[in-house]
This record gives structure tokens, C-alpha cells and sequence, in this order.
């Protein structure tokens, strides 16, 4: 059947309201080189990275799709009872609990009802875990997770770039070279400062688990609340060791929240 002209209108304007959402946080970084996001109270630095505690992200944030927009809506102030949401990330996410029973209580990944529930998808022709096909894929990722374990705890917590000056990094093959290098544990921040979780579960579970002391955590949106309070953030700023998210070792960049510059 041939599409109706309304047909292709409509999809035609999705892809490009797609792509404009897409090209936001480019749009950002080109403003904030220019010095001109001072001007604006609705967007801040985009991929600002901070050290924080592991244990100091319990809560879970309550923004709509905040996993599937955590680089898109990178930058953004809002408003909103976002920052109130009570859900946990221990209680809440189910690899923090497979990776516990995995590396403290020894169970094997075969034996765990998550992952035989993921098995039994994966036969009935679904995609799990990051795209997963086939049984033998499931088990794959299951080792990679184990391997993240063992080089955690061998080597400690290393950063994006690390990995990358390394010949290693997250498995990500995307063009942009800001989701190579900033693709670290994502957060919201909320009115008060608190460190919302949005995405990177299982490094953050892993981190838990081993008690690490601080890791890198990419800021996603603040709460407009928390910027109107001129609260101080509690938290070192990690911009020396990312380079230009689009220029990486060939140009500074210190993205930083408003007026709560690093000196």
C-alpha cells in the first residue's frame, strides 16, 4: 500500500524532531565554547562529570524514560516533583540484585530466575540484554559482566578514558566521540543536590558491591530548584580528565553546573 501524503508528513516531521533532539546536546557544547549558555536559566553545560560516593546514589529518578533519554536531555533545568520519586536502586534494580547473588553469594547465572526468564525469551524470538538473540548471547553477556567484576576489584574503578588510552572502554560504537568518553554512570540531580540514578546499572551495582570509594558520574538534568537555591555542590568536578566532547585531546572543556564553577 502506498503512503498517504499525511502519512509521510507525519513521519517525515518525527524524524526530524529526532533529529533535533539529537543534535541538542551538540547545539549545547557550541554554546557553551561561545560563552553564551550564561545568558539562558533552562539549560547548563552539558556532560558535566563528577566524583561521588557509590553509596550516595540510593534513589532512583522519577523523570519519564529517563534510561532512554540520559544523553538526550543532557544539559536541561526542570522543574517538577521528578526529584521526589522513593524508589531505590538496590530494591529496585534487578541486575544489582543478580550481580549480588553472583559475586557474594556464589550462584551460579544458570541457576538465577532472571536469567532463565531471559533464556526463555530469547527462544520465543525476543531481544534481551542489550539485543540478545540467541541463549549462547545471554551467557556471553553474563561473563562480560563477570569479567567487569574481576577487573573492578583487581584494578579498581577506572574511567571511560582510561579504558580508552587502554584499547578497551564500554562496548558502545556509536559515531559521537562524547558517548565513547563520557558514557560513565548517569544522574540526575535533584532540588536539595541529591545524586538521582538514571543509567549505567550494573557498574553502579558493581561499585556497591565493592565498596568502592567514589566514581565518575555524568550529570544528566538539575532540578531548577536546586540552581534557584545557590546551594554549593558537594561534589568534585572531573572535567580535567574528559578533553572536548567532541574534539577529545584536542581542545579543553569545563562543563560545570552555574555558579558552581571549579577552580
Amino acid at each position: 500500500m502506498t503512503p498517504k501524503p499525511l502519512d509521510r508528513t507525519l513521519r517525515f516531521a518525527g524524524l526530524l524532531r529526532s533529529a533535533i533532539v539529537q543534535l541538542r546536546p551538540i547545539c549545547l557544547v557550541l554554546l557553551s565554547d561561545l560563552g553564551l549558555l550564561k545568558y539562558t536559566s533552562s539549560y547548563f553545560d552539558p556532560f558535566v562529570v563528577l566524583w561521588a560516593p557509590p553509596s550516595e546514589i540510593e534513589r532512583v529518578t522519577g523523570r519519564p524514560n529517563a534510561h532512554k533519554n540520559a544523553w538526550t536531555m543532557a544539559g536541561l533545568v526542570l522543574d517538577g516533583d521528578w526529584d521526589r520519586n522513593d524508589e531505590r536502586f538496590v530494591d529496585s534494580s534487578e541486575w544489582y540484585r543478580c550481580l549480588l547473588e553472583r559475586h557474594v553469594d556464589d550462584i551460579a547465572w544458570s541457576e538465577m530466575s532472571a536469567i532463565q526468564s531471559r533464556v526463555v525469551r530469547v527462544r520465543n524470538g525476543e531481544r534481551v540484554m542489550d539485543n540478545r538473540t540467541s541463549e549462547t548471547g545471554v551467557f556471553e553477556r553474563c561473563r562480560y559482566l563477570d569479567r567487569l567484576y574481576t577487573n573492578m576489584k583487581d584494578h579498581g574503578y577506572q574511567t571511560q578514558p582510561e579504558l580508552l588510552a587502554q584499547g578497551r572502554g564500554t562496548p558502545y560504537e556509536k559515531i559521537l566521540p562524547y558517548k565513547k568518553h563520557y558514557h560513565e554512570v548517569a544522574v540526575d540531580i535533584g532540588r536539595n543536590g541529591e545524586l538521582l540514578f538514571v543509567d549505567g546499572r550494573h557498574r553502579l551495582s558493581l561499585a556497591k558491591i565493592l565498596d568502592v570509594d567514589r566514581i565518575p558520574v555524568r550529570v544528566v538534568a538539575v532540578h531548577e530548584g536546586f540552581l534557584e537555591s545557590k546551594r554549593t555542590l558537594e561534589y568534585e568536578f572531573a572535567e580535567t580528565e574528559y578533553g572536548h566532547p567532541l574534539c577529545p585531546g584536542y581542545k579543553p572543556y569545563a562543563g560545570n553546573l552555574p555558579g558552581h564553577e571549579s577552580s
